[in-house]
């Protein structure tokens, strides 16, 4: 017994240790600052919050349109605390790396994966390099993705566990940095809790019942969210509604853009096993479905990650083709 538990404190710490080397790696260290990156560089030199804040509200009608402010008004209070600091103005996104880091490895731990497979999978997230780049950028897309992690973590925490004071606070900083930080997270919002119920009524065969639902949405904790997000968007982003005028992928060659989509946006980690390995599951899943012996065995286990695949890949597309909506046509 006494060894199991010294066998885990190593591994956690192995863990941490490794989550940290990532991050650093990515920490932009010594990295100039470039334009966006100005932006918020900007906003450290006024005197206090209220003129930071009302530049920044301004900017977000024109150059910095679509965001919420909250990033900018951070890098604000941390250059008046530490002053005019490359580390401190990306830091909001280095903590966020951390912070995903983490939550990845207890998100593996609630879907039962070994330590082995959770070195793998935070090495399978070090290895998208493009999200990676992210962690040294004084940009909001870090935090939108850290959010989003988080609050899957916790939605598919089991509902006895999310009663202890240190899941309240965590739903509370997942949902809260989400809505902050960016308008998008509503999809990712909704879509999870979509998911992690209908993942928990396929592992429980539980039915679907309006009391089930008020109590894994967490209605205190969605209306408060709710409120945080109209109410910053009221006083930002949803002011005005500024036309965009390139389509979210305007600099990939027409030809090009499945595999900017496929390989480089969202499965650079798999590098030339992608669609091998697409192939192979497809392959398994389609003989699992014929046949009802293997069906009744494993397709519950399958369900998930699939369909977990294909609402991250369905937002992306969603997402870009509102985009393209407003743009003006160009041609690729």
């Amino acid at each position: 017994m006494k060894n199991k538990l010294i066998n885990y404190h190593i591994s956690n710490i192995c863990l941490l240790l490794l989550c940290l080397f990532c991050v650093a790696l990515n920490s932009s260290f010594g990295r100039p600052i470039w334009i966006d990156e100005f932006l918020h560089f900007a906003f450290g030199s006024y005197d206090t919050t209220a003129e930071a804040w009302n530049a920044i509200s301004q900017s977000i009608l024109t150059i910095n349109h679509g965001q919420t402010g909250i990033y900018m008004l951070i890098d604000h209070w941390l250059m008046q605390l530490f002053g005019a600091n490359i580390f401190w103005l990306r830091f909001p996104s280095i903590f966020s790396g951390l912070v995903l880091f983490l939550a990845a490895i207890y998100l593996f731990r609630l879907w039962g994966m070994p330590f082995f497979w959770q070195v793998i999978g935070i090495l399978a997230l070090f290895s998208q390099t493009q999200l990676m780049y992210f962690v040294g950028e004084a940009r909001p897309y870090m935090p939108l993705v850290t959010a989003t992690v988080c609050t899957l973590a916790y939605y598919s925490t089991p509902l006895p566990q999310r009663t202890r004071a240190i899941f309240t606070f965590f739903g509370l900083f997942s949902i809260l940095m989400g809505v902050l930080f960016h308008p998008y997270f509503s999809v990712y919002w909704l879509a999870i809790i979509v998911f992690t119920y209908l993942q928990k009524l396929i592992q429980t065969g539980g039915k679907i019942s309006i009391n089930s639902v008020l109590k894994h949405t967490n209605i205190p904790l969605s209306v408060l969210g709710t409120i945080v997000y109209f109410t910053l968007g009221l006083l930002t982003w949803l002011r005005e509604r500024p036309e965009f005028t390139f389509a979210p992928f305007h600099w990939v060659k027409k030809d090009e853009l499945l595999i900017t989509f496929m390989e480089f946006s969202h499965f650079e980690f798999l590098q030339k096993l992608l669609y091998p390995l697409l192939i192979i599951i497809f392959v398994i899943f389609s003989i699992i479905i014929v046949y009802p012996k293997l069906r009744k065995v494993y397709l519950k286990e399958l369900i998930s990650p699939v369909f977990l695949i294909i609402i991250a890949l369905g937002i992306s597309i969603v997402l870009s083709n509102s985009y393209s909506e407003k743009r003006h046509k160009i041609k690729l």
